[in-house]
């Protein structure tokens, strides 16, 4: 199995068209709001599931349309909803998002790292078993699991941006749970520590691609991709310039 991951907002989704464009299709849809998708509903279960167990708060709202979580005030929330002008809507969504603001980032508790493995070991191994790519900015917080349960990973692409570009495309994309700027850096980077620690504990073979720097480097991307079958760098260059379009870069 292929990963593609990174903190989000940084590249993973137009490498995952990438993938499908050549015939690996990750799964998943696209969602052009927000020029991202291509998430296996499969692979975002398992990770949310995993992430929740393992006692982590990203205050990252990963996928595309994703709902803010507010503790007890959401639940009532989704009920009245439907009660409300969509005017008073946009006014208490930023109130909502102040009070979570003084939420912190909740790191990984360890000493449940081996039961979550052991819960999920089947899951997670027949989920590997029926993709031969797979995307998701989750397993920044998760891969640690799937390494320890023995799933075969070929490589992992870590796609990389600034940390300033990420918040402010994740901003504008609605893919923040804090209006805390310093929270939400210091998530992205617990995030991406946590995926080296696993890459370099199960010697995972990966790649580091540098966005949107690889939008203008096919040949550089095209060596640090893995294939499942082979792709000849003409085909390859095809596909890249029907789907690489730099205009659609968010948060620059």
């Amino acid at each position: 199995m292929i990963i593609i991951t990174g903190p989000g907002r940084s590249g993973t989704s137009v490498i995952a068209r990438l993938y499908q464009e050549l015939g690996f299709d990750p799964g998943g849809t696209w969602n052009p709001k927000v020029n991202a998708g291509l998430e296996s509903p499969d692979i975002v279960i398992v990770n949310d599931a995993i992430i929740k167990e393992l006692g982590i708060e990203t205050l990252l709202g990963i996928s595309t349309g994703l709902r803010y979580r507010f503790p007890k005030i959401y639940r009532f929330g989704s009920i009245i909803k439907p009660l409300f002008p969509q005017g008073i809507k946009k006014r208490v969504r930023p109130m909502l998002m102040l009070m979570n603001a003084s939420k912190d980032v909740q790191l990984m508790r360890w000493e449940k790292l081996a039961d979550v493995a052991k819960k999920y070991k089947i899951v997670l191994h027949d989920i590997s078993d029926s993709h031969m790519v797979v995307k998701d900015p989750r397993f920044c917080w998760t891969l640690m699991v799937w390494a320890t349960v023995g799933v075969q990973i070929e490589k992992v692409l870590v796609c990389v941006r600034s940390l300033d570009s990420m918040v402010r495309s994740r901003s504008l994309a609605g893919h923040l749970k804090t209006q805390s700027m310093s929270k939400a850096k210091n998530s992205l980077i617990y995030g991406m520590g946590l995926c080296i620690v696993a890459l370099h504990t199960y010697d995972i073979e990966y790649n580091i691609v540098q966005f949107p720097s690889f939008l203008r480097q096919p040949r550089k991307l095209y060596a640090a991709m893995a294939f499942p079958t082979p792709i000849e760098y003409a085909q390859f260059l095809h596909v890249f310039n029907r789907v690489v379009d730099l205009n659609k870069v968010h948060g620059k």
